[in-house]
């Protein structure tokens, strides 16, 4: 059986906000740490790569 990932009320709305909007970035040192813990679970991915560009445009 999976154990239960548990998120605080800032990683759900986090959460909503991406899912709502399909995207969202750090606005500060607490909104990234919530998305390095995201991270952390596999909840989230990070797909921006060095150069900043998305990765569609980023394939040769």
């Amino acid at each position: 059986m999976s154990e239960r990932i548990r998120l605080t009320t800032a990683m759900r709305e986090l959460l909503l906000e991406i899912w709502q909007n399909g995207s969202a970035y750090p606005l500060d040192r607490n909104h990234q740490r919530t998305f390095e813990a995201l991270e952390v679970r596999d909840c989230i991915e990070h797909v921006t790569w060095g150069d900043g560009r998305s990765p569609r445009s980023a394939r040769p």
